[in-house]
């Protein structure tokens, strides 16, 4: 158990930094119509757990182990039917709203977005021109894409929609890390490591590593374990998809293992993403009804498509190509073999 004495450790991080040109702001362009202009459609994944991925929604519940003890779980699940066993079983998520947060994160950092994940008293020492969008009428790529949450009426539910991703092979387990602390304890504003000056030098951004041990428990999702997922996306032009492409870790040159949940500076939620298919919704005009003429991508047909977009994003000048280079050069599979920081974080 640490001492008062000791001193945390320098977590495994880089900061890579804001770019130069500032947010392209547009207006949103709402849900009421399908503009057969732009793309529509959904996309179905596949989850790997490449360390334990740990993700709680905030409740407890009791648990029998199989030595019969109860025990305390924090986790996440959701309840269906199952038609073997004939009755409502609990079943191991990674929520849609974590999955949802890690995304967006992930774009803010490698497209020219402004900066969300940051307390009220460090937007002022965000570079200027990065503060978190207010108004409908001016949103940056994430904002458009995510949603955008301001005063009064001034709120944007964005344009992608993405649901719990199941456990359908592996299963949960207790996994002990070191504790965690805050980087700056009882003080206002941002740690001086992380400015130049007095503005933020870039978006922290966590090295993959072995998982770290230590004295606190935690329920995880195990390694190697597999889910499966789903998000929707409505009204999003080629250029907006190619950044999506590119935050799953998908770009095919700058390709990178995402992180997801708790416990990033300890080795935790390294996630390997693959889809299974992309599917594109025709003119609703012309069918009549929504998915009639779905288009289906999957295999060469769909890197081909994805290529495509990834290079209409930057055409358009919407990706940071060098924070790309220098996140997949953080998140990059071979890291999971990087030692863990020893000492108390």
């Amino acid at each position: 158990m640490a001492t008062e004495q000791q001193e945390p450790v320098e977590k495994p991080y880089e900061l890579i930094e804001f770019a130069s040109a500032r947010p392209k702001r547009q207006e949103g362009r709402g849900h009421n119509v399908l503009d057969p202009n732009l793309l529509s459609g959904q996309v179905r994944l596949r989850l790997f757990a490449r360390t334990p991925v740990q993700v709680a929604n905030g409740a407890f519940e009791i648990t029998n182990t199989s030595q019969g003890d109860e025990i305390v779980a924090l986790g996440s699940t959701v309840e269906r039917y199952d038609p073997k066993r004939g009755k409502i079983v609990k079943e191991p998520v990674l929520p849609g709203s974590s999955l949802k947060g890690a995304l967006r994160s992930l774009v803010e950092t490698i497209a020219l977005c402004c900066v969300v994940g940051v307390g009220r008293s460090t937007y002022r020492e965000l570079p200027e021109g990065l503060g978190h969008c207010t108004e409908v009428t001016r949103l940056c790529p994430a904002c458009r894409l995510f949603g955008m949450s301001g005063t009064g009426n001034k709120n944007y539910m964005g344009q992608i929609h993405i649901e719990d991703a199941r456990l359908i092979e592996g299963s949960l387990v207790v996994v002990r890390t070191p504790l965690l602390w805050t980087p700056a304890r009882g003080r206002g504003g941002l740690p001086g490591r992380y400015l130049l000056g007095r503005v933020a030098k870039g978006r922290k951004v966590y090295y993959h590593s072995k998982p770290a041990r230590g004295p606190d428990g935690l329920v995880a999702i195990k390694t190697d374990s597999t889910l499966t997922g789903r998000f929707h996306f409505t009204n999003l032009s080629e250029g907006e998809l190619g950044i999506v492409m590119a935050a799953l870790g998908l770009h095919p040159q700058h390709r990178f293992l995402p992180k997801v949940g708790a416990g990033k500076p300890v080795g935790l939620g390294s996630v390997e993403v693959q889809i299974e298919a992309l599917e594109l919704f025709g003119s609703v005009q012309q069918s009549g009804r929504m998915g009639k003429q779905t288009t289906t991508y999957s295999g060469p047909e769909l890197a081909t498509r994805a290529d495509g977009w990834l290079r209409t994003a930057q055409a358009q000048g919407l990706l940071n190509e060098k924070a790309l280079a220098a996140l997949a050069a953080v998140l990059s599979e071979r890291n999971l073999t990087r030692p863990p920081v020893e000492g108390m974080y």
